[in-house]
């Protein structure tokens, strides 16, 4: 077994001393350090769970680790053969109704996150003895804390790091989980198999609350990274002056926990440490933490990272950032200067010290080059024109059109005004500020930054892009700036749609944007922009989709995806026809239809999309069709049988993760187990035809003939009047 695959559910230990019994989470270690005896893997101990099926579908493999709460065993699910990590409470804690109760309760919480950037809790429950156990999703990778060992971890990575640490403690705080015990060992850098780029999972989200009743220890020293037991709970290098205290903790104690983190992957140290923890307590409540501006000025940090780390860890908790959204927007524009202010990459800056020679610089970003929509693939070097001074400058996730950001530059009285639409989420600044300062020369010299709802995944960029771009005002709608104003942005530059004369933003000769209200597509102060002069409509969720072919422009096979997104969310036919009409009543006419998911749509397409998305079904009276067609449901589990048994387990397994794999979008089905679908999250026709055009893409050829009657015979056994005849795609 890799010695650097660990298990996604804790820091666990993955070797013991046979002589002495001293255990370590470092994969490095080859002698005790106590006895120096040659260590051994903790899988090497007899353990009665190995070789048992738990559930009747987890077959335990082996032992991957041991803490002090709970073993982690890799575990094989008996249908899918897909490797998991089986979680399960030591024997101490099992007639402790409290500790099992919390376990239990914090499994379902933790189970409804579903974050992309937070570890999945998959199924729990109880085995035989009364042990509780969770079965979670089984990464590989290293912990921020061992890469903080190695000093491997450059300010560039630093900023990414904290800035997806933040999006998945968002989502928690969302949900009312408080982690009480973020540090470096509890962010699990993930390596997937399907893509090469890493992805932060968050551990142990929650389980600080199981003994937050025990009895702390009255005297003592411990480790920096030893986690603490008791009514004051943590881990003593990381914990707020509340947390010290045992007062009582919000979101602001996972703010202050994650500016130490950050703290400690720029400088590799902690502020504030001690080999008492009651010292520590002690720093942490009253001592101002260092800062070593040299230190600082050496990695080329931007002159702005001592307010935001410093707030980050203020004493008093309404000192620091009001939430994880506004520490997450502070460390983007870290990283966006990093990137744009000179001060990277590394070459602008000698390296004297042996120290900062250790800190790898990663590159700079590729050259912008300019394409034409045709000829696009929308990767991060491209800058795509889809018609004169109109422009994508996005991102492409995988094969996934997943946001897109849009420019558009007018040319009048010799200047020039540029406009960007919805600039993206955190995690797409570098990329989206990058392809922007190629077409406008510098970030100052943008002037309006327009958000057409208030999603992240559409504004979560656009305050740190304001605080670059100081003259830039915020366009949108009143509903939406309701919402958005809390993420920091100046109100004395905003601007509302419904406050424009003629809904016209005028920019002289005949060069103008028009704003078209599309109230509940999807969100009520959702708004949309037309473009005349180059005949673009940047539509936000409206006309969005999914998409995984290689190029940018929609296809006639691409309205699949469309009329997924819609139905899964669009909330009212009634506003959908209403925007539908608004639409057409536009002049000139849309040629080009942008949107801010998925393929843009241009030529004969945009009038059969048109028509095809004004007879969809959605909203509440898709629910109703989907309960009125039980018929497909049998039919779709029955040609999953039916590929498995043609194509074999692997295969189907591989199908079924290729739908939704980094839960870009909300599936299409409701899974019981990873091999039968319990329900449809989109109109029963749709969620058949997919799953058939999925099935024959990814069937091997040499049975594609056989998958293909076998799937025919079985659709023809559906009532759908509006079926697709099946296509070999």
């Amino acid at each position: 077994m890799d010695r650097h695959a660990v298990v996604a559910s804790m820091t666990v230990n993955i070797w013991f001393c046979p002589l002495c019994g001293q255990e370590g989470a470092n994969p490095d270690v080859r002698y005790c350090p106590v006895d120096g005896a040659i260590v051994r893997p903790v899988s090497g101990r007899s353990d009665p769970l190995i070789g048992t099926v738990v559930k009747d579908r987890y077959r335990v493999l082996g032992l991957l680790g041991s803490g002090g709460m709970a073993d982690v065993y890799e575990v094989e699910h008996t249908d899918t053969g897909r490797r998991l990590a089986l979680k399960v409470l030591k024997a101490e804690h099992a007639t402790d109704d409290q500790v099992n109760d919390r376990f239990r309760q914090e499994a379902m919480l933790i189970s409804l996150i579903a974050h992309r950037n937070v570890v999945a809790i998959l199924d729990f429950g109880v085995l035989s003895g009364f042990a509780h156990f969770m079965v979670m999703e089984k990464l590989t990778g290293r912990t921020l804390g061992q890469m903080v060992a190695q000093k491997s971890i450059s300010p560039h990575d630093a900023f990414s790091f904290l800035l997806q640490a933040c999006e998945g403690m968002a989502a928690a705080h969302e949900r009312g989980v408080i982690h009480r015990d973020l540090k470096p060992d509890n962010l699990f850098l993930h390596q997937p198999e399907s893509t090469g780029e890493p992805v932060l999972k968050i551990l142990d989200l929650g389980i600080g609350k199981l003994i937050a009743n025990a009895v702390i220890p009255t005297a003592g020293t411990l480790k920096k990274g030893l986690t603490m037991a008791g009514s004051v709970f943590g881990t003593p290098a990381y914990m707020s002056p509340e947390q010290c205290q045992g007062r009582e903790m919000t979101a602001q104690s996972d703010i202050y926990s994650l500016g130490i983190v950050l703290y400690e992957l720029l400088f590799a140290r902690v502020p504030f440490d001690d080999e008492s923890y009651f010292r520590v307590f002690m720093q942490h409540i009253y001592d101002t933490p260092p800062w070593d501006q040299a230190r600082a000025v050496e990695l080329g940090l931007p002159d702005e990272t001592r307010a935001v780390v410093l707030r980050a860890i203020a004493k008093n908790p309404a000192d620091r950032q009001e939430s994880m959204v506004e520490l997450q927007r502070d460390i983007s524009s870290l990283l966006s200067r990093l990137r744009h202010a000179g001060r990277h990459p590394a070459s602008s800056r000698a390296v004297t010290s042996p120290r900062a020679a250790a800190v790898p610089t990663p590159p700079p970003l590729p050259a912008i080059r300019r394409v034409s929509l045709l000829h696009s693939s929308g990767t991060d070097d491209e800058v795509v024109e889809l018609a004169p001074g109109a422009y994508w400058v996005g991102r492409r996730h995988g094969t996934q059109l997943e946001c897109n950001a849009y420019l558009r530059v007018f040319s009048a009285a010799g200047r020039t005004i540029s406009v960007l639409m919805d600039p993206g989420p955190p995690r797409d600044m570098d990329t989206v500020v990058s392809k922007v300062v190629s077409i406008i020369g510098n970030i100052e010299n943008l002037n309006y930054i327009f958000l057409n709802h208030q999603d992240p995944d559409v504004c979560g960029n656009a305050a740190a892009i304001q605080r670059l771009a100081p003259r830039a005002f915020i366009v949108c709608s009143e509903d939406t700036w309701r919402l958005v104003r809390h993420y920091g942005f100046d109100p004395g530059l905003y601007i509302s749609t419904e406050s424009i004369p003629g809904s016209h933003l005028s920019f002289g000769d005949d060069q103008h944007l028009r704003f078209v209200p599309t109230p509940f597509c999807h969100f009520r102060g959702a708004v949309m922009v037309h473009d005349p002069g180059s005949g673009v409509l940047f539509s936000g969720d409206l006309f969005g989709g999914t998409t995984s072919g290689p190029g940018m422009v929609a296809i006639d096979n691409s309205f699949g995806g469309v009329a997924m997104f819609h139905e899964i969310y669009m909330p009212s036919r009634r506003a959908l026809d209403r925007a539908l009409l608004a639409v057409h009543r536009l002049s000139p006419e849309v040629r080009i239809i942008a949107p801010q998911h998925g393929s843009i749509i241009t030529g004969e397409t945009v009038d059969s999309f048109l028509q095809r998305i004004g007879q969809l079904t959605i909203g509440v009276d898709l629910m109703e069709a989907s309960e009125k067609d039980p018929t497909a449901l049998q039919v779709a589990n029955e040609m999953l049988r039916e590929y498995r048994r043609l194509a074999g387990a692997v295969s189907l397994r591989q199908l079924l993760a290729g739908f939704n794999e980094d839960h870009s979008f909300t599936n299409i089905f409701e899974l019981r187990e990873p091999g039968e679908i319990a329900s449809f999250r989109v109109s029963p026709r749709l969620a058949v035809e997919t799953l058939i055009a999925a099935m024959l893409r990814h069937v091997p050829e040499d049975i594609e003939a056989d998958v293909f009657a076998v799937m025919t015979a079985l659709h023809g056994r559906l009532n759908h009047p509006k079926s697709s005849p099946i296509r070999r795609y």
